[in-house]
Order: structure tokens, then C-alpha cells, then sequence
């Protein structure tokens, strides 16, 4: 029963993973300056990581395991726990990669090719 019950929640963590990082990076990513990127990339890491051992913590002081398989509140804690941690770690991840990359430079004439300036 404990192997279903990893799966299930497995499946849950990705889904969720997934779909939170494209509604962030659609959402939020776009909006937010570099420093506010190299900011909240390492700190949703860590934040992540703190909630991954409170989560579980709290899913063990819940009861844990028993009889081969979770009882349902410490699998409903676990379950959300893994939900929480890959959001973060996928936020942190996205907020990295937008910070590392290099700064589009204004569209001005100036920086304009010459085939692309307005005919007078």
C-alpha cells in the first residue's frame, strides 16, 4: 500500500510542479527585475528545502506509517508537502534562469539595423 500511495502522490508532485512553473513563468517571471531574480531564485530554494522538513516532520508527529502504509492525514501532509516543494524548487529554478540570462538592450533606432529604419 505504501508504494501506491508514493505513486500517487509522485504523480500529484510532478503535475502540480509542472503546472505551477509555466503559470509562473508566464506570470510572474516576466514582470519581476533582475535583482528581484537573483533574489528569489536562492531564496525559494531554501524556502523550499525548510518546507520539505516541516512538511514532513509534521506528516511524522501525525502518526507516520502504520502497518505497511500511511495513515491518511501523514499521506494528505506529505501529499501537499511534495506539492509546496516543487512549486518553490520550480520557481527558484525559473527565477535562476531568468536572472542568468543576458539583458535585451532597448529597441531604439539607434541600435536598429539599417534595413529596418523607417523610410522618409
Amino acid at each position: 500500500m505504501l508504494w501506491a500511495q508514493a505513486g500517487a502522490s509522485c504523480v500529484v508532485w510532478v503535475v502540480a510542479g509542472l503546472a505551477l512553473a509555466r503559470w509562473a513563468a508566464a506570470r510572474w517571471v516576466p514582470g519581476l527585475g533582475r535583482r528581484a531574480l537573483g533574489a528569489l531564485g536562492p531564496g525559494s530554494l531554501l524556502a523550499g528545502l525548510a518546507a520539505l522538513v516541516a512538511g514532513l516532520s509534521a506528516a511524522w508527529a501525525a502518526g507516520g506509517v502504520s502497518n505497511g502504509a500511511l495513515l491518511p492525514l501523514p499521506w494528505l501532509l506529505a501529499t501537499l508537502t511534495g506539492v509546496l516543494f516543487t512549486a518553490m524548487q520550480s520557481f527558484g529554478a525559473l527565477c535562476l534562469l531568468a536572472a542568468s540570462r543576458p539583458a535585451r538592450p532597448a529597441e531604439t533606432p539607434a541600435t536598429c539595423r539599417a534595413s529596418e529604419l523607417p523610410e522618409n
